[in-house]
């Protein structure tokens, strides 16, 4: 089927169902995973062309089966915290995304951390960090949430992943939650803000090697659909410790999808998101 689904095929299935949508021959959600990469924000680069035809099978699914919703205002906001102390990022300075190159706090610094929700064709809130390292010589502990808002129905199921690599750090373990919140709430303003309904919760593996890569995804049935005319918000969560004298986490990314119930459709976003995530993994790419 993948070959069946090119570019071009995904671009005229979008157009054709939400012709305003997608103006431009790329679809958005394409955009979504090049934008997602820090090496694409800081250093335009290509993606390799089974990312781009993943990326296109989700554009078309999406425009087909979720039809044309109109987007309201969209906040966002992202709260970090280590070791105790907090920040709030928030994307007034531009629309729909969050990104900084570096933020450091103590020893520790997070370096490319970027934040965007997609309304459109399909509702998409991403998150991820190039890199985080803890030079100092104490273990580092990092809880952060991030939450978008005004998602546009109708909606009835969704699709989760994450993914990341420990570097000189055993004995860590990632842990992400996802939210779905049907009264429209913002969270991400304290790093423990994640107002609706936990649609899971996951831990990867302990890290135990110099190296330890780890990556999650699944879906299923939203608990609660979201009508024709209303709106969501979404929120995921993450928290994690990090040794000191080196101990790093690279390529950390996390990412929440809601669309149309649909048959099969729960099977479809879990599968691509998987594949996604393991693309990301071979690669690199955040």
């Amino acid at each position: 089927m993948l070959k069946v689904f090119g570019a071009v095929t995904a671009d005229r299935l979008a157009a054709a169902a939400c012709p305003h949508e997608y103006a431009s021959p790329t679809p958005d959600i394409l955009s979504v995973f090049r934008r997602a990469d820090m090496g694409r924000r800081m250093k335009v680069m290509a993606m390799d062309s089974k990312l781009r035809l993943s990326a296109a099978v989700f554009a078309a699914f999406f425009a087909t089966v979720g039809g044309c919703r109109q987007a309201a205002a969209s906040p966002l906001d992202l709260t970090i915290d280590i070791n105790g102390t907090t920040q709030t990022f928030t994307d007034v300075a531009t629309p729909n995304e969050i990104v900084f190159a570096n933020y450091t706090v103590g020893s520790v610094t997070v370096s490319g951390e970027f934040a965007i929700e997609v309304i459109s064709g399909e509702d998409a809130l991403e998150s991820s960090s190039f890199n985080v390292v803890n030079t100092g010589s104490g273990t580092a502990t990092v809880t952060a949430a991030l939450s978008g808002q005004n998602f546009p129905g109708p909606v009835g199921v969704y699709g989760i992943s994450g993914s990341g690599t420990w570097a000189n750090s055993p004995g860590s373990v990632m842990t992400e939650s996802w939210y779905y919140d049907p009264t429209n709430t913002l969270g991400g303003q304290s790093p423990t803000d994640t107002p609706g309904i936990q649609l899971a919760s996951l831990s990867s593996p302990t890290a135990g090697g110099a190296t330890d890569s780890f990556s999650m995804a699944e879906g299923g049935n939203l608990p609660v659909d979201t009508g024709p005319g209303a709106y969501f918000s979404m929120t995921e969560a993450w928290s994690y410790t990090l040794d000191g004298d080196g101990g790093s986490l690279t390529s950390r990314g996390q990412d929440e999808i809601a669309l149309v119930p649909e048959p099969a459709s729960v099977g479809m976003v879990t599968a691509g998101l998987l594949g996604l995530t393991l693309l990301r993994r071979k690669s690199g790419r955040v």
